[in-house]
């Protein structure tokens, strides 16, 4: 993807263009009900994930990810009524030797009776290229609604696409499909696909060590050290702690979960959270020792006993196309791609933005997963 140039809009224009009398102000208590209303009738419902908690209490959940949270929240109001919103969460991510603060957007909408009244473009625009307060860089999708394309095309922008692109890759578990992750037909030739290379590997005598795998409610102290040395061969990825494995993970807000360890005389040598919802199944996160290929397919094989006994009839595994675990995973059965991930990365410092340009290119070592995204 080439970069356009950023032009500044014309912002007396856009003003002129709203229909309405719409203005933007940061998160106040009080807002979560009529935010809760907006994003429900936006979104036709709304989380879009499996929960087990009331809806108001995952999305208190989901603004915690960070105390500076409260000051990127957007609140779009018209007549003291609260008719959009544009909610972010930041994360901790490993550029390289660097550790930045990055922002991303998870939510962001405007109440079908005010939608086609230029409300969201004209106050977007205005906030676009500007840093976020208590962040470093933008990290996330790329413009999954139709209202912030328009915006991209118009003014141009600054993030860029991530070259080595993260891709939603599938295993059929069932001979027959149970949910429309996939068509019929892919899913029966999937299901055919796994079946026949798990009997050339039995016939050819290349099966693996399993390692025993165990699940456990939350992550303890010695994850530390584990994500430490895990992440040594990534130049980017969402730096994980025990803070943060166990509030994205553990807490019940957050979704339907399981959490499960690889250890070996009390080491942990990997780990894997899977997620179901809706009948569907994701490995959520994945990450192992340097070079610890049977763990990684350790894992994965725990993961799928795991869903077939969920009657789960196919499991999503997201990973960059270039990736170590990459054999692993296909080995596995992973082997059709359902979608890429249109993830784009920015810093906000324009004197900085050279660090980021290795992520231009398709090679570079990243470790991107489907809980790093809030769409699991």
């Amino acid at each position: 993807m080439n970069d356009k140039r950023w032009v500044e809009p014309d912002y007396d224009a856009l003003e002129r263009r709203v229909a309405i009398d719409a203005s933007a102000r940061g998160w106040c208590a009080g807002d979560e009900g009529p935010v809760l209303e907006v994003l429900q009738a936006a979104f036709n419902g709304w989380p879009k994930i499996e929960i087990t908690v009331d809806p108001i209490d995952h999305l208190r959940w989901k603004m915690s990810s960070d105390p500076a949270a409260d000051r990127q929240h957007r609140i779009v109001e018209s007549d003291g009524e609260i008719i959009g919103v544009t909610l972010y969460q930041i994360q901790r991510l490993k550029l390289r030797g660097r550790v930045i603060r990055v922002a991303g957007g998870v939510d962001s909408c405007i109440h079908p009776d005010y939608q086609g009244k230029g409300v969201h473009t004209a106050l977007r625009a205005r906030r676009r290229g500007r840093a976020r307060p208590g962040a470093d860089a933008h990290f996330g999708l790329r413009n999954l609604g139709p209202v912030t394309s328009r915006i991209r095309e118009r003014f141009g922008v600054k993030a860029f696409l991530i070259a080595n692109r993260v891709e939603a890759l599938v295993c059929a578990l069932r001979p027959w499909p149970t949910d429309r992750m996939i068509t019929a037909f892919e899913h029966v030739t999937l299901w055919a696909r796994g079946n026949l290379a798990r009997l050339r590997r039995a016939f050819r005598g290349r099966s693996h060590q399993r390692r025993a795998v165990r699940e456990v409610s939350e992550f303890d102290g010695r994850i530390e050290a584990f994500c430490e040395e895990a992440s040594q061969p990534f130049e980017f990825m969402v730096i994980r702690d025990r803070d943060y494995l166990n509030w994205r993970y553990a807490d019940p807000r957050a979704g339907r979960f399981s959490i499960r360890l690889a250890e070996e005389d009390g080491r942990i040598l990997g780990y894997a959270v899977l997620a179901l919802s809706f009948g569907r199944g994701y490995i959520a996160d994945l990450l192992a020792l340097p070079g610890r290929a049977d763990v990684v397919r350790s894992l994965l094989d725990d993961a799928l006993t795991y869903f077939r006994a969920q009657r789960v009839g196919a499991a999503e595994c997201w990973l960059p196309k270039r990736h170590p675990y990459r054999e692993a995973v296909r080995a596995a059965g992973f082997l059709g791609k359902r979608w890429t991930l249109p993830l784009v990365f920015r810093l906000y410092n324009d004197e900085e933005r050279e660090q980021g340009d290795f992520l231009r290119r398709k090679r570079a070592r990243i470790h991107i997963t489907a809980g790093d995204t809030d769409l699991v």
